[in-house]
This record gives C-alpha cells, sequence and structure tokens, in this order.
C-alpha cells in the first residue's frame, strides 16, 4: 500500500503464498484479497491498517471483485487449477466470512466483471469475434443485455457511480511476425 499522493509503499501480507486481486472495503477498514496461504484458494481480509489477516471463505474463493453493501462478491474460477473448486460465476459472502452464496452463474473472466450497488455488468463473448456487455439485476435477478460490442471485449469493465456510463478495454489489433535469421550457424 503507498500513499495516493506517493511516499514509501507498506507492504500489507508477509505470507508465504500467492495473494491477489486486493479490494478496499466500502468503509476503508479492510483490503480483502484472494489467496492460496492455506493450500487452496480462498478469499481473505487483511486490516487496511495492518495486522493479521482473517480467512473470510471456507469452502473457495479465487478473485475479489467488490467489498459493498455488507458482503464481498468474489469468484472461485480462475486461470490456475484450484483444488476445491473451479466453478464459474460470481459468490458473495458477508464481509465477517459465513454463508458463501451464488449470486449467478456465468462463466465470465475475473477481469470482465464489475459489481456496481445494483448488480453486475459483465463482458461474454459471442460465437465469433464480437461481444456483449451484460448486466445481472441484483433485485430481479434479471439479465439484461446492453449491447453488442463489434470486437472482443478482453480485460477491463468498469461502470460510472451514477450507472450511465459504461467502460471497457477491447482488442483492437493483434499483430504477429513471423522472422527468420540467415546463416545461423
Amino acid at each position: 500500500m503507498v500513499n495516493a499522493d506517493g511516499g514509501s509503499p507498506r507492504q500489507i501480507t508477509m505470507e508465504p503464498s500467492s495473494d491477489i486481486t486486493p479490494v478496499w472495503s466500502k468503509d476503508g477498514r479492510w483490503i480483502f484479497f484472494g489467496s492460496d496461504r492455506t493450500g487452496d484458494w480462498q478469499i481473505w481480509k487483511s486490516p487496511a491498517q495492518g495486522g493479521k489477516a482473517i480467512q473470510v471463505t471456507k469452502d473457495a474463493g479465487y478473485a475479489v471483485l467488490a467489498a459493498t453493501d455488507g458482503f464481498t462478491y468474489y469468484t472461485r474460477a480462475s486461470g490456475v487449477t484450484a483444488k476445491k473448486s473451479n466453478e464459474p460465476g460470481v459468490w458473495k459472502v458477508p464481509i465477517d466470512g459465513g454463508e458463501e452464496i451464488r449470486v449467478f452463474d456465468q462463466e465470465v473472466r475475473p477481469s470482465a466483471l464489475f459489481v456496481s450497488e445494483d448488480g453486475i455488468y459483465f463482458i461474454t463473448r459471442g460465437p465469433s469475434t464480437g461481444s456483449t456487455i451484460e448486466f445481472y439485476n441484483f433485485t430481479n435477478k434479471q439479465i439484461t443485455r446492453l449491447f453488442s460490442i463489434e470486437k472482443q471485449g478482453r480485460y477491463g469493465l468498469s461502470a460510472s457511480p451514477d450507472g450511465k456510463w459504461i467502460v471497457w478495454s477491447q482488442v483492437d489489433q493483434i499483430d504477429n511476425d513471423i522472422m527468420l535469421v540467415e546463416n545461423f550457424q
């Protein structure tokens, strides 16, 4: 962690493990993250001012998406093999731990999800080159297709706090070249 104005960084976790996807709690008191410190991926929280980390999930957890409205939203699926779970979708658990509930079961990569106060925005890949941005509404539990993207949507998706704007990254161009070295001996 480092002050937004700069300065010296301060290490939050010290365990010999992989600790990923840090997310602040809404009240700023905690930092939630995924970790394999128990031998399997779980969601943990650490006091923002430093201190011992506390395990939040018991069944499985990988990438933290948000910590809002009393819940931590996270994925269980990852690009790595989890011992207990590699289930698709978004899950939630109370910020102090408790029952782990699947919010929805869409298979979406964590980098293509954004949790807002009202629901979850996510990008799905189409059958060819395009993608679609969709919204899962927490209230009515319905998925609404917002619009199609001509190109592939990839890493990063967010919505403005007022819900009027969506921003994402997309792949516009991928270049690959074949190179030859002459007289290679």
